[in-house]
């Protein structure tokens, strides 16, 4: 999971230097290292990454879209996990 954690954390700062945080890009890669929390049973560190991922979603007026579907999927199953 480090090395996963290390990538994303990579892409996130190359999309905040060329596209800045307010893109959906920088949004999935949120939501995609929230995966790697949960994977570790980290759920509240998860759960953090997936609200800023919507966030952003909200934002950019992207919550009609598949990528905000998935971000919901993806909140739903951490909430099944931490009980």
């Amino acid at each position: 999971y480090a090395d996963a954690e290390k990538q994303f954390n990579e892409a996130l700062e190359i999309y905040k230097s060329t596209k800045g945080r307010l893109s959906m890009n920088y949004s999935m890669v949120l939501d995609n290292l929230s995966l790697t929390y949960r994977n570790q049973g980290n759920y509240y560190k998860a759960a953090s990454y997936v609200f800023d991922s919507q966030s952003i979603m909200e934002d950019l007026k992207a919550t009609d879209t598949k990528d905000y579907a998935l971000s919901c999927n993806n909140l739903g199953k951490i909430y099944i996990l931490q009980e």
